[in-house]
């Protein structure tokens, strides 16, 4: 086997496995292009692997640290609002045709006051026969600020017969109004008869001679209809009244016109429904008798009748003052001439009657 392969080789020298002789090689390699190796294209070598660790994979490590809780803002409750009624009286004559109260509002509480909810009640006794009460609010504002509100207090004259009393005025808020703690309003008010006829201020259950603001508990305050102020008219006995004196005034007089005023005094007859604040300005003692007459009669010295008039009802049936305009005109209308005047005054009452007399002097 072997020296068939030799054989082979010899016999065939351009065989692919015939062995190369020294020299032969340049012409071999041209005779027999297979023995040049061929021209492979450049190949870029492949690139280096470089075993570069991979960076440590980032472990997150939690730590449960508690959020702090958002702030909450709660508005404390506010208090309970409370409040007082003051008086300052304007006018503190008793006999006067335009009675001035002047109203003050605090509130005396640790939260608002909503006025809207509000009304003041100032009662008093007319002392008229056939004429109307007027009243009005020249100002009224916010303390201590003083911002005007007038606009917005509503003030109305309302009838009565508690307490002796014929009326009241009360006062309203709109504009929802509220008073902080400390804050007040001021109502400065007014109010006459329609005739501007003359009225007595001392038979008034809420009036007071108040020259500066003063804790007011005979004016009343509501809140939501409920009494939270004051003290209403209260409930005396009936009376059989007495006329006690009558005092003409101006005295003398210009002839133009004289106020009477009749005081009245009262003996409890033991029951009743009603009250009246006598002329010392206090309800103890005091009564009334609505059916009760007052009549008085004007005369010369010579006794002549020169004028009369009668008067009854709730706003005259009362203990206390009581005033009687008289223009001083005769029953024909006529002025009367300078000269001394008789005014006799009869009262009935209970079944009893009281008189007395009076002087009074015209100079013109």
């Amino acid at each position: 086997m072997r020296s068939f392969i030799l054989e082979s080789r010899v016999k065939n020298p351009l065989s692919r496995n015939a062995p190369l002789r020294s020299g032969d090689a340049f012409n071999n390699a041209r005779a027999i292009p297979w023995l040049i190796a061929p021209a492979w294209p450049d190949t870029p070598p492949p690139p280096t692997v470089t075993n570069t660790p991979a960076p440590p994979t980032a472990t997150y490590t939690f730590t449960n640290t508690p959020v702090p809780p958002t702030a909450t803002f709660t508005t404390a409750p506010s208090g309970p609002a409370a409040l007082t009624v003051e008086l300052l009286s304007a006018v503190t004559t008793d006999s006067t045709n335009s009675p001035h109260p002047f109203i003050e509002v605090v509130n005396t509480g640790s939260g608002p006051l909503d006025l809207n909810n509000v009304e003041v009640r100032y009662w008093f006794n007319c002392d008229c026969t056939n004429q109307t009460v007027q009243s009005w609010v020249d100002w009224a504002g916010l303390l201590p600020a003083g911002t005007s509100v007038t606009s917005d207090v509503l003030n109305t004259v309302q009838s009565t017969t508690q307490g002796g009393q014929t009326n009241y005025v009360s006062y309203k808020f709109t504009g929802n109004l509220v008073l902080q703690a400390g804050q007040m309003i001021q109502i400065q008010g007014r109010f006459n008869l329609s005739d501007w006829a003359n009225m007595l201020q001392d038979n008034d259950w809420s009036y007071a001679a108040y020259t500066s603001y003063t804790p007011a508990t005979k004016v009343t305050a509501y809140e939501n209809g409920t009494l939270v102020w004051g003290e209403e008219p209260v409930a005396a006995s009936a009376a059989a009244l007495k006329v006690a004196s009558v005092v003409a005034y101006p005295n003398p007089s210009t002839g133009s016109g004289v106020n009477l005023a009749v005081n009245l005094s009262g003996t409890s007859t033991g029951s009743s429904t009603a009250s009246a604040k006598d002329v010392t300005g206090s309800s103890a003692g005091a009564g009334i008798d609505p059916n009760a007459q007052i009549t008085l009669k004007a005369y010369t010295l010579e006794g002549r009748l020169i004028w009369s008039t009668t008067v009854s009802g709730e706003s005259f049936g009362s203990t206390g003052n009581h005033t009687v305009y008289w223009n001083e005109r005769n029953v024909a209308g006529n002025y009367l001439a300078n000269g001394l005047y008789i005014v006799v005054t009869t009262v009935k009452s209970q079944g009893q009657t009281s008189t007395t007399t009076t002087k009074m002097l015209i100079l013109k």
